[in-house]
């Protein structure tokens, strides 16, 4: 329910109320305004997830899962939405059972792998069980603790390789099934990480917010993510938690994870302003009744990503044991020694966007870090950053992180 709606619903029993304040109408006014905050409360409880995805709103979507449903058999009824997390599950429930394909995911796989997941979720959704599947499929995943494998393994052996046999035929080749699973894990981390970075200031009744979640990370897609958590062992891990794929997975433990934006993805049509607002609220877990001013990401106040770099690069102050902004630098030496390449490389990159942020410098996208603007065009990357590393005494670092010529 919108907000215009809710401001509505709230103010005229009020306004009754103040006009003929007789007591038969101040009673009217409390038992409309008791509905009123009733009906809010429980309008966001019956709105379905997502988007609808048919062969009107996305055709090549649509067409795509039709043709998975229709190489593995696929029998009972199923909803498709487009929900705004990066994700290709099945959903079951008591009185619907939906397949939900996530936006930003669309951005990193290609038609192959899409199909491959989708083939997978759809396997669920065709069972009569399908809903104790679908449960068992979200616990038994690379994230699932020890202590609790014993129990369920008895109960996965059996019902989760049949998945992973329907995700291969739907792909096509068994390694391009397993790629896709080790893509999605690997976007589910790394849009984590990207919300956090574009997080606004915390919603009260009212919220300011960006709307193009989506922009944003295909723009990060465009630079590509490293993922420094993906070798061998989580390649052992992704082979546990996908059994019918196992030796596929552990094959890909010495390929090198990058996410980049897709070859060959399926065409999702534009959304609408307003399609556009409701995945984000939903993304970035903003009450359907708080009032939002929604903006650009790169129209959002500078401000913004000025406290992001100095809240960050205070932390990693305080892990070398300092509060002093004046000696980065040294910051830097003693991280190198405690750090990895990568934790070192990302520390780097907060460190000289807090210094050079505050001097008239620019993000060239809020979304994609460690790349600054100068006025005068100067470009300042994350590979320039990277051999600013690998300097001996860090001279370039020393000459961004105090502002001075290098």
């Amino acid at each position: 329910m919108g907000p215009v709606v809710s401001v509505v619903l709230l103010v005229l029993p009020l306004a009754l109320a103040l006009a003929d304040p007789s007591p038969r109408t101040l009673f009217g006014s409390l038992c409309g305004l008791l509905g009123a905050v009733f009906v809010l409360w429980l309008g966001p409880l019956g709105r379905r997830p997502g988007l609808p995805v048919t062969a009107f709103t996305q055709p090549a979507l649509h067409a795509l899962v039709r043709g998975v449903a229709d190489g593995l058999g696929v029998r009972r009824r199923y909803d498709v939405r487009l929900v705004g997390e990066p994700t290709v599950e099945a959903r079951v429930g008591r009185l619907r059972r939906e397949l939900h394909i996530g936006l930003p995911l669309l951005a990193v796989l290609t038609r192959a792998e899409l199909r491959a997941l989708v083939g997978g979720a759809l396997a669920i959704l065709d069972r009569p069980d399908g809903e104790l599947v679908a449960k068992l499929r979200r616990r038994w995943s690379v994230h699932l603790h020890e202590n609790a494998r014993d129990g369920l393994a008895p109960l996965a052996a059996e019902l989760i390789p049949p998945l992973d046999a329907a995700a291969a035929t739907a792909a096509g080749r068994a390694d391009v099934a397993a790629w896709a699973f080790a893509l999605q894990e690997a976007a589910d981390l790394e849009y984590v990480l990207y919300l956090e970075d574009v997080a606004t200031p915390p919603p009260r009744w009212w919220a300011r917010a960006v709307i193009d979640l989506d922009e944003g990370w295909c723009a990060r897609l465009a630079h590509g993510i490293d993922d420094p958590v993906w070798d061998r062992e989580t390649a052992e891990q992704l082979a546990f938690a996908h059994p019918g794929l196992a030796d596929e997975a552990r094959l890909l433990g010495g390929r090198h994870m990058v996410l980049r934006t897709s070859d060959d993805p399926v065409e999702v049509l534009p959304l609408s302003v307003r399609q556009r607002r409701r995945l984000a609220r939903v993304t970035l877990d903003i009450p359907a009744t708080y009032l939002v001013v929604w903006c650009r990401i790169v129209d959002a106040p500078q401000a913004w990503w000025r406290r992001r770099a100095r809240r960050e690069a205070d932390e990693y102050r305080l892990a070398a044991g300092t509060r002093s902004r004046a000696v980065d630098v040294l910051v830097l030496t003693v991280l190198a020694d405690t750090s990895t390449p990568h934790e070192l490389r990302h520390a780097a990159t907060v460190l000289v966007e807090d210094a050079l942020l505050h001097t008239g410098r620019r993000l060239e996208h809020p979304a994609v870090r460690g790349v600054l603007i100068g006025p005068d065009g100067e470009r300042i990357d994350r590979k320039a950053i990277d051999e600013a590393l690998a300097e001996p005494g860090y001279p370039t670092l020393r000459g961004w992180l105090q502002n001075e010529p290098c």
